[in-house]
Order: C-alpha cells, then sequence, then structure tokens
C-alpha cells in the first residue's frame, strides 16, 4: 500500500483520510498508526509541510459568518473596550474591518464558533456617533454591524431598577448601556445643585439591532414628570431632552419603549450630562475651507461659533463641544462649493424677498422660525436658462416638510413641487423668459419654530452617476473565483462606463474573459448592471479589504466619474426602513479554499432572438466533496431570461437552460455562472467570465391561419423570410399542436420562401382554438445546434360538417296500425270502489243517446 499516492490511498482509505481531517497531524497518524493503517511518506510530508489547511477545507470551512451583535453596544473616546461579537459560524476569527477611522483592533480572542472576543482601541479623537464595521473570519466577512463612540463614561444598567425606589444611581456624565424587556421600565437617579442644566440622549433605533421605539422622561423626587420626550427629529425615533432644573436635589430618568413592549435585545445607550446638545444649526451649509460663523439652535447654553470647515469633500457632521463635554451624537452638515444667500427677513412676501440677485446657481440658508412664515427669495433669469432645484430639510433632520415654489414676480406659480426629494421637495425648472423670479418655502402644514431649518440648493444641470451592488460584501476563495455584480445609476448622459476597483486584497485581481485583458468589462450604454469576476491566486493571503469602486465614462464620452454608494438596511418595519447605514466601500475578503470550482463552457454558437441554449456547466470537486452543488447566471442580458440548474452530489456537470425573446438586445454579453454549495454554510463561486453572442435568428417564419376537422387533414402554409445566410437545410418542427394533432417535421433552405406541413387530426382531437402553435427551427452550425421558434400561429380544430338538408331520406319503419274510434262512442268513467266488497265497473262502449237498461 506504500506504493500508492496521496490521493488513491485517501480514496482507499476513506475513513482514514475523514480522521486526518478531522484531527491534527500528528493526532491523526499517531491514531491511524495505532490502529495499524498508515498513509504513504508523500502525503505524510504534504501534511506535515503546511498542507493541513487545505486538507481540512471541508471540515473547518464554515461559509460566511453570521454576526448578530456586538456587546456592549458602544464605548468612551480615549478607551479600551473588550467587545464580544456574538453570531454564528465565527470560527477562524482574523480581524475587523471599520468603515470610519478611530476605532481599532488590539486583540482578538476565539471564544468559540459562536463569540469572539475583541479589544477595540477608541482613540481620544475619534469621531463622535455611530461606526459600522464587519468581522471577518477566514471562510468570509459578516454582515454589516453598528458600534457607538461617546465622550462619557460608560457602565451597565443593574436591575432590579423598575421603580424610583430601585433607581440605578449614575454620576454625571454617563453613558448608561441597558436592555428593555417586555414592559420593562428603568429607573436611573442623579443628584444636581440649583440651576443646573441637563441634557438627555438615547440611542436604539440607531443602533440598528431591531424595532424599538424608546422614551424618556425626566421625574422629581415627588414623581412628577418634568420633560419627556419620544421622537425627536434630530435623533429619529430615538430621543433627546435639554432640562433647566431650578432647584437642587434628587432627579430621575425613566427609559421604556414607546408602547411598554420590548424585548431580551431591546438595547439602548442612555447618555445623561452637562454636555452641549443643539438640535439644529444655522446655516446649514457652507464651503470647503471656509471660515463661518455657527449658531447652535435647541440648547440654551450655547450660543454662536465661529468654525473653519474641511478643505475637502467629505461626509462631514458638526458636532458641538465645550468645557462641559461633547454632544452625543453629531449634526448633517452639507459642504459644498456653492455660494450662500442668508434669508433676511421680513420676506414673507414675493416683492419682499430676500434679494439672491445674479447668485443663481447657488445656496439659500433660512428658518420657518414660526407657525405660518415662508420665505421668498427673489433673483434675475434668463430665457432658457435650466436649473435644478432642491430643499435639503429633513435630509439634514429638520422637521420641516417642505413646499417649494417659483413664480415670475407679480405672476402665480410656475412650478412647485411636495416631495420629489424624499420628504423634501425638489424640481428642475427652465426661465421662460428674461425677467425677476421669485422662490418660496414654507411648511406643508404652515408649521414653524427654531429649528425649523432649511437649504436650497440651486444648481445648473450635470450628469451625475453612482454605483452600487445587491451584495454586502464579496468572499474569493483561494484559487477560485467569485462574482461582483455592479449596478449603475446614471442621471442626464449615457454611454459606456469602465469601472476601477482599487484596493483589492493582495493576491486578488478582476479577470476578464479568455484571451482578453484582466480588467472589468465595460458597461453598455443599453444597460445598467455588469458582472465583474474576481479571482484569487492559490497562494493568496488571508486578508480583507474595503474596496473603492469608481465608474467613468469613455475616453471619447464627456468626463463623468461616479463612486460608490450603498444604503445597508438594518431594521425595518412594515417595509419602512427604521435604520440604515450608508457605506461608500465594498467589502472584499480572500478566504479558505473551498471543496468544488465550476467552469462555463463558453457557447460556440449565438442565442437568437425567440431561441433558447443550454449552457455547459463543469464542476470540479475534491474526492469527498458530494454535495449538491446550485447553479444560476449572475446577470441577464436585456432580453434574456434563465433558470437554474443543480449538479448533482454524484456528477460533475449540468445543463443550464436560456433563452431570448423576440426584442433580445443584439450584441456580445458577459455571460458568468454562479454556483452555491452547503459546506457547513453556504459557499458561493462563480465561474470565469464567457461571452455571449445575441444575433437575430437565421429566418423568420411566419405561420397562416389554419383549420383541420377531426379524424381528417389540412395543408398548414408557413411563410419563410431569410434573415441571414447558413447553410444546408434547417428542420423546423411544429409544436404547440393540441392533443391528438400531428404534423410530420419539415425543412427550409436560405432559399426557401414557404413550407408545408400536413396536419392530421384524430377523430376524437379536442376542438376549439389553439393560438399557441408555432415553429422550431433548429439550424446546425460547426459549433452546435442554434434553435430559436417562430411568432405564434392558430390553428382550429372544427367538428365534422352535419348532412346537408336535400340529402335522400332513409325508409322508416311503418307505423302499427290503429283502429279507428267511433264518432258517437263515448268513454265511461271509471269509478273507485266505495267499499272494499266493491269491484270497480268496467269501461263500456255504449252508443250515444242510449240510456242504461234502455
Amino acid at each position: 500500500m506504500q506504493n500508492l499516492s496521496g490521493s488513491q490511498w485517501a480514496k482507499a482509505h476513506p475513513g482514514a483520510y475523514r480522521a486526518i481531517r478531522a484531527r491534527s497531524a500528528s493526532e491523526g497518524f499517531a491514531s491511524l498508526a495505532r490502529a495499524g493503517t498508515n498513509p504513504p511518506l508523500a502525503l505524510r510530508a504534504r501534511i506535515a509541510g503546511g498542507a493541513v489547511l487545505a486538507l481540512c477545507a471541508i471540515t473547518s470551512f464554515a461559509g460566511n459568518p453570521e454576526l448578530s451583535v456586538i456587546l456592549p453596544r458602544g464605548g468612551q473616546r480615549g478607551t479600551a473596550v473588550v467587545a464580544n461579537f456574538h453570531g454564528a459560524r465565527l470560527e477562524q476569527a482574523r480581524e475587523i474591518l471599520f468603515y470610519r477611522p478611530g476605532v481599532s483592533l488590539s486583540k482578538i480572542e476565539q471564544v468559540s464558533d459562536k463569540l469572539v472576543r475583541c479589544t477595540l482601541a477608541i482613540a481620544p479623537d475619534a469621531p463622535i456617533g455611530i461606526h459600522p464595521m464587519r468581522l471577518v473570519t477566514a471562510s468570509g466577512i459578516s454582515p454589516l454591524r453598528l458600534f457607538s463612540v461617546g465622550n462619557c463614561p460608560e457602565s451597565d444598567e443593574t436591575e432590579p431598577n423598575n421603580t424610583a425606589d430601585a433607581a440605578q444611581r449614575i454620576a454625571l456624565p454617563a453613558t448608561v448601556n441597558g436592555t428593555i424587556t417586555n414592559e420593562d421600565v428603568d429607573y436611573f437617579s442623579f443628584e444636581l445643585p440649583a440651576a443646573q442644566r441637563i441634557n438627555i440622549e438615547i440611542e436604539a433605533m440607531r443602533l440598528g439591532d431591531l424595532v424599538f421605539d424608546p422614551q424618556i422622561s425626566v421625574l422629581d423626587a415627588r414623581g412628577a414628570v418634568l420633560a419627556s420626550a419620544d421622537d425627536t427629529t434630530l435623533v429619529g425615533q430615538d430621543a433627546a431632552i435639554s432640562y433647566s432644573f431650578a432647584a437642587a436635589g434628587v432627579y430621575f430618568v425613566r427609559v421604556r419603549e414607546a408602547s411598554y413592549r420590548g424585548a431580551g435585545n431591546a438595547r439602548y445607550r442612555l447618555h445623561v450630562g452637562a454636555f452641549p446638545r443643539p438640535q439644529a444649526v444655522f446655516p446649514p451649509g457652507g464651503a470647503p475651507g471656509q471660515e463661518l460663523e455657527l449658531r447652535w439652535i435647541g440648547d440654551a447654553d450655547l450660543g454662536a461659533q465661529k468654525i473653519t470647515l474641511p478643505a475637502e469633500h467629505t461626509d462631514f457632521e458638526l458636532v458641538a463641544a465645550t468645557d462641559a463635554g461633547v454632544s452625543p451624537s453629531p449634526i448633517p452638515f452639507r459642504l459644498n462649493e456653492l455660494s450662500q444667500t442668508i434669508e433676511v427677513e421680513p420676506n414673507d412676501a414675493p416683492e419682499a424677498g430676500t434679494e439672491v440677485g445674479s447668485a443663481v446657481p447657488g445656496a439659500l440658508a433660512g428658518v420657518l422660525d414660526k407657525p405660518g412664515d415662508i420665505d421668498w427669495y427673489r433673483f434675475a433669469g434668463k430665457k432658457g436658462q435650466v436649473f435644478d432645484y432642491r430643499v435639503y430639510g429633513r435630509a439634514l433632520r429638520s422637521p420641516i416638510d417642505s413646499i417649494m415654489g417659483v413664480r415670475k414676480l407679480g405672476g402665480s406659480d410656475l412650478k412647485a413641487n411636495d416631495d420629489a426629494g424624499g420628504p423634501d421637495s425638489a424640481f428642475r425648472f427652465t426661465f421662460p423668459e428674461d425677467g425677476t423670479y421669485a422662490l418660496g418655502v414654507r411648511d406643508l402644514l404652515r408649521r414653524g419654530g427654531e429649528l425649523y431649518v432649511y437649504r436650497v440648493e440651486i444648481t445648473p444641470v450635470r450628469p451625475t452617476l453612482r454605483i452600487n451592488s445587491p451584495q454586502r460584501s464579496v468572499s474569493i476563495p483561494r484559487g477560485n473565483r467569485n462574482v461582483l455584480l455592479l449596478n449603475a445609476s446614471r442621471q442626464d448622459f449615457g454611454g459606456a462606463l469602465h469601472f476601477e476597483l482599487a484596493g483589492l486584497p493582495t493576491g486578488a485581481r478582476v479577470t476578464g474573459p479568455a484571451g482578453t485583458a484582466d480588467a472589468a468589462p465595460a458597461m453598455h450604454t443599453s444597460v445598467n448592471a455588469i458582472p465583474v469576476v474576481i479571482e484569487a491566486a492559490p497562494d493568496a493571503p488571508l486578508a480583507a479589504t474595503l474596496v473603492d469602486v469608481i465608474a467613468r465614462t469613455a475616453d471619447d464620452q464627456p468626463q463623468v466619474e461616479g463612486r460608490f454608494h450603498q444604503a445597508v438596511r438594518l431594521s425595518e418595519y412594515r417595509d419602512n426602513t427604521m435604520c440604515e447605514q450608508v457605506v461608500t466601500k465594498l467589502a472584499k475578503a480572500v478566504t479558505q479554499p473551498v471543496p468544488f470550482s465550476i467552469e462555463l463552457v463558453e457557447p460556440a454558437v449565438p442565442l437568437v432572438r425567440r431561441g433558447q441554449m443550454d449552457v455547459r456547466i463543469v464542476a470540479k470537486r475534491d474526492d469527498d466533496f458530494t454535495g449538491p452543488i446550485n447553479l444560476r447566471l449572475a446577470w441577464n442580458p436585456p432580453g434574456v431570461g434563465s433558470g437554474t440548474a443543480t449538479i448533482p452530489g454524484d456528477q460533475t456537470e449540468a445543463l443550464l437552460r436560456i433563452n431570448a425573446n423576440d426584442k433580445a438586445r443584439l450584441g456580445d454579453w458577459p455571460l458568468v455562472a454562479v454556483a452555491t454549495a452547503d459546506v457547513n454554510g453556504t459557499v458561493q463561486v462563480s465561474s470565469q467570465p464567457a461571452e455571449l453572442t445575441v444575433a437575430e435568428p437565421f429566418v423568420e417564419l411566419a405561420i397562416e391561419r389554419g383549420r383541420v376537422t377531426q379524424g381528417a387533414s389540412t395543408e398548414l402554409l408557413v411563410k419563410a423570410t431569410k434573415t441571414r445566410d447558413f447553410a444546408g437545410q434547417a428542420s423546423v418542427v411544429l409544436r404547440g399542436l393540441p392533443r391528438n394533432v400531428a404534423a410530420e417535421p419539415g425543412a427550409v433552405s436560405k432559399d426557401s420562401t414557404e413550407l408545408r406541413f400536413t396536419v392530421k387530426a384524430a377523430a376524437d382531437a379536442p376542438v376549439g382554438r389553439y393560438k399557441g402553435v408555432f415553429a422550431q427551427t433548429t439550424v446546425t452550425l460547426a459549433g452546435g445546434p442554434v434553435r430559436f421558434n417562430s411568432a405564434y400561429g392558430t390553428l382550429f380544430v372544427d367538428k365534422p360538417l352535419p348532412p346537408k338538408k336535400d340529402a335522400p331520406k332513409t325508409n322508416a319503419a311503418p307505423k302499427a296500425e290503429t283502429k279507428p274510434k267511433p264518432k258517437n262512442e263515448t268513454k265511461k268513467r271509471v269509478r273507485e270502489p266505495r267499499r272494499p266488497e266493491m269491484k270497480p265497473a268496467g269501461t263500456e262502449v255504449r252508443p250515444a243517446g242510449v240510456k242504461d237498461g234502455r
């Protein structure tokens, strides 16, 4: 047996081979030696030399990890936090992908396949607020989860604290990590001197764990509610309170779910302290590098503050900071080069509107500071000028529900909108003539107040491009491939797009069809999606990165560039998004090998309109992997449909049916197959990229309307029109015929103009009109057959006609003779007997006029 190769020995000793895979090399060899079975030296050397990972791929592979929650749900700046990552299939955890700076991984400890303990180092200047992250294992990338960074000392809620008497005492400032179970109420107490202003904010829905709508209240020592908040516009379904306490004493914060619901995973972070908590800022935007004086709104202890805005375009947010602390969460802010006009009151009428002059395009900033307020702006317009107008209100977490309109000064509205920009207003407007125009902004319900801040941006029409993907991450096994499907949203331009993936993991590369450069395929101008295949070398290191996905127009087109933008939905209620996180990079990882791969056999013939084709997909399996492999296409070209297929565990290939409708887009298109299998968790790989040609059919067949009678035959005419040359004869078969109706196959050549089918109907063929009859044509090329269908025709199946009226009558059988009844005879009435012994009288026939016995 020592003469066997490693693979031969493994096949001959499957149980022993599995034992080696299930244990370390030394344990496996020792146990096998005790059992009297030894693998060949070559196999022992391979394992000892570092092939253990490859041999243990199946037993150790766990598919993509599932990360359910990170506990605690946040941490304080400038500290190290031991965070427990809970989930499933978390074995061989390696690293964390951080989407924002300021948090790093200093230690990772594998506790079990459901728990990984990580020490997170939070920098003193880490951005305040939500930090999205993913856990990476040797098998893949986890779903996105959120971790909150605050500025207050952290503690955990301690039960029981369900009443004011049992309230948990906290020292301010404080951040408490707690949980609300069903019908739970949590109380926290703190002591204050007189004339103290305290801000309270809760994070719950924003943590993305589940739909948890918190409510917070401030109470005095008697239990009287001093202030309460459920939903606060700045923080969405979460809540914030700013309250000034006149008297010294002990006060309470009460936390509950708004409807007294809760769950074991209804977690929150409660921030309490004298830190600033503005709920708006004015103006809500500015230019990069500009020195700007801001006015904080919603916190009476804050006033104006001068800041210098960042010099670069970023997703910039403002955080208020004072000697008393830092706000628990930021305020959104618009950062772009538009010149900004600040409203000047009074401007409640078009004629009194704030003068903008020629500062259009530009930005307008205002506040609807009282109920019923409407802000007007006046500016000059020239005939034919086109601008896009958009209100940023709700997008900046203002309570405004805007209505915006534009009119010629002294006239009526020429354009108006409520919700084209989501809850905000937006439209495109072309000036019909030279003159002075007025733009007005108001709230739909005519509400107002100091928080009703807005910004209107008036911009020229510019082409825009944004890239997205239905995939949240992509894992590429060593020595294998996977596919990334990219979607493009073009606005105000067209044309082909070229893609760049910057920052792929070491050893991974974009690969093109055989014989082409290794680059992402160009996205055709007529489509908005493209599959991109990424391949990892067999020796690529296990690593993960956040990749920049960039799209650009071709060199011969006006230059437009777009970046990746993905809104990850974390919680929802009745199909409404309650928490989402926008990311601008795509997570990719090189993972450990998997026990199968696939190859797509590139079609050697075109797929023609109204045609179908079986694509052959071949799987390569490790010797002991016998699981089924499920197949589908990563993407279908326009007008092309595809099904699914499965390679059974004892086979290595399958056919996948694809078809094209009569309007399928002609041309060459990328063709990529996706394979998934259960390897201790779902694993996905892809084929190499191939090319599919969609073409016109070789001949167009038109079926003339036909009729056939039960028990008879008829001739069905089919007209033929050549669209492309082909050699020899193409076979044609009628399909869609009703039951018990048949027709012999026919044939056409490139010179045929018609063909006739003899259609025969059995005597019991079902009668009716059949509109689904079509001709299926097969043209045989050097690369194989090309099959396609004609348009549908109609066939009637009729009953035989009845005999004609002038046909000779058949001899009828003679009627039996009947004796004529005499005219003077009458029928005597028969009476029933009145007594049992009496018999009924018979029927007598008497001559007319003769009485009884006379």
